[in-house]
């Protein structure tokens, strides 16, 4: 998906930079900043030597001692997040969810690391999987598709099966060529038979 936008907003540059203000007022947010720039590495590993490159401990490829960043970290962080907000004593009730993330928001991230989680550890019990690279879960090769889809409909938003069966077909001699929506949800990626 395209969250690169979000990424640069919550990243540790961000969180440098707010701390660098000096202002004990700025505590959470930068602890907020922080963990949320660490989920996002944490899912977006990308290669064997990414940590490296980067100086980052969370790029690294997950092996069982990565799934604690997850589960205990970041959920924890989650879970302490909603606990303390709705123990706030000085916020009637009824408005103690504003303290918090939405709670379809806090369902997602606890779906997306449970579900991560879970799957990672079943692959890394096979002992042909040394490790597990995040990124690869990635939704983004199936939105490109459907993105792909609706630009070969042109303005039709409700294609019979018989146009959707003619787009698939047009884009299988397209291949990779096929030019997805610019407006998509998603940024082309290198594909591994493409020249970077």
């Amino acid at each position: 998906m395209r969250v690169y936008l979000a990424a640069q907003v919550l990243s540790k540059t961000v969180a440098n930079a707010l701390e660098s203000m000096g202002k004990p007022e700025l505590s959470s947010t930068i602890l907020f900043i922080r963990t949320i720039n660490d989920w996002f590495d944490c899912l977006n590993v990308a290669n064997t030597k990414q940590h490296f490159q980067g100086r980052n401990a969370n790029l690294a490829p997950y092996k069982w001692s990565m799934m604690r960043v997850l589960e205990n970290d970041f959920l924890g962080f989650l879970d302490e997040w909603y606990a303390e907000s709705q123990s706030a004593e000085d916020v009637p009730k009824k408005d103690r969810y504003k303290l918090f993330i939405s709670r379809e928001t806090y369902s997602g991230m606890h779906i997306t690391v449970k579900s991560f989680v879970s799957l990672a550890k079943e692959l890394l019990q096979n002992p042909s999987v040394e490790y597990v690279l995040s990124e690869k879960f990635s939704q983004d090769p199936l939105e490109e598709y459907f993105s792909k889809q609706r630009g070969c409909g042109g303005r039709n938003d409700n294609p019979s099966v018989q146009q959707v069966g003619h787009n698939m077909l047009s884009l299988m001699v397209a291949g990779s060529r096929a030019v997805s929506s610019l407006r998509s949800n998603c940024r082309k990626r290198p594909r591994e038979d493409e020249d970077i």
